[in-house]
């Protein structure tokens, strides 16, 4: 092989490296539909390995990428300024010196989702997440447990935006009629039965962590 046909592959080499680079490289375009790569104008250049109509392309994908990098960001946004905060829980006393719960019958939420039906109710919700902690769940206050005896009060309400509900539950002492304590949560969600079930989870985990 002569010092001629040598340099050929050389160049040859250099081009199909470079084309490497510039695929590698990070895109922007400039106002006038000049294409940078690495901060270089290059237009020219890219047009020269790539040709027009692939240059055209990658103008087209680089809009495409930029628009949906505008609308993540809004929708990040609007998002982040909706989601629920922190639930505010006030214990008075230890909730270690109760042993029973009594949870009056609370309204269920459903709603119709084309042809099914979903529904939740709140008492049922209350009562498995003291259950789990140990809790005896009574039908009616029973006067030999009066003074070990948690009734719980329920309410919710709407919340900030509309993908938020928020509830409040309230433990009141069944001998005294005193205060025990109150978290009031919100709950994101699509439906009413998700917004409500996510916000009392929440309450609950907060109240009896």
């Amino acid at each position: 092989m002569n010092t001629r046909d040598k340099a050929k592959g050389l160049l040859g080499d250099f081009g199909e490296i470079y084309r490497g680079a510039g695929r590698a490289m990070p895109r922007s375009i400039a106002s006038g539909g000049s294409l940078y790569v690495g901060g270089i104008c290059s237009a020219p250049l890219l047009s020269y390995f790539y040709g027009k109509q692939n240059l055209s392309f990658m103008k087209s994908r680089y809009n495409r990428f930029f628009i949906g990098a505008i609308v993540l960001v809004v929708v990040g946004f609007l998002t982040g300024c909706a989601m629920p905060r922190v639930p505010t829980v006030q214990v008075n006393k230890d909730l270690r010196a109760y042993s029973y719960v009594y949870i009056p019958a609370t309204q269920p939420v459903q709603e119709t989702l084309g042809q099914k039906i979903e529904s939740v109710n709140p008492r049922d919700l209350i009562a498995g997440a003291f259950a789990k902690k140990g809790f005896i769940i009574l039908p009616s206050v029973d006067e030999r447990f009066r003074a070990k005896t948690l009734m719980v009060g329920y309410g919710q309400g709407r919340g900030r935006s509309v993908t938020l509900r928020e509830v409040t539950i309230q433990l009141v002492s069944a001998e005294t009629g005193e205060l025990v304590a109150t978290v009031t949560s919100e709950g994101l969600g699509v439906t009413e039965v998700d917004k409500v079930e996510a916000a009392i989870t929440r309450a609950l985990k907060a109240l009896l962590k």
